[in-house]
C-alpha cells in the first residue's frame, strides 16, 4: 500500500540542497482540501529574541511554472549573487530618467 497524505497534514523537510541564505531551510508538502501545496520554512529569531520557524504555503503548480526550463532544450544556468544583482540593476527604472529633458526648449 502506497504512503497517502491525510487531510491538513503535511511534512517538512531539512534543505539539503541550500546553497544562499534566503533559500528555505525546510521544504515539504500539506494537503488542504484535497490538494497538495508547497510549504517552505526559514529559522528566523525576533526582535525580542524569540527563536521560531516563518512558513511559506504556494501552490506546486506555481512553483514549477516559474522553475521549470522554458521550451528551449539548453539546461538552465543558476546566477550567482553577483550576477543576479547586476541584472536586476539593470531592469530598475532609472531615476534620472527626466535629466535628458531639462535642457528642452519646448514650452509645455
Amino acid at each position: 500500500m502506497a504512503f497517502e497524505t491525510k487531510e491538513k497534514r503535511g511534512s517538512l523537510f531539512a534543505n539539503d540542497n541550500k546553497e544562499r541564505e534566503n533559500q528555505p531551510d525546510f521544504t515539504g508538502n500539506v494537503k488542504i482540501e484535497g490538494k497538495m501545496w508547497r510549504v517552505a520554512g526559514w529559522h528566523t529569531e525576533s526582535r525580542g529574541g524569540t527563536k521560531y520557524i516563518s512558513l511559506s504555503i504556494s501552490d506546486p503548480a506555481d512553483y514549477q511554472n516559474r522553475h521549470s526550463p522554458t521550451q528551449s532544450s539548453a539546461p538552465t544556468k543558476r546566477l550567482t549573487d553577483e550576477e543576479f544583482q547586476k541584472r536586476r540593476e539593470a531592469q530598475a527604472p532609472r531615476k534620472d530618467w527626466g535629466a535628458d529633458f531639462a535642457d528642452d526648449d519646448i514650452p509645455f
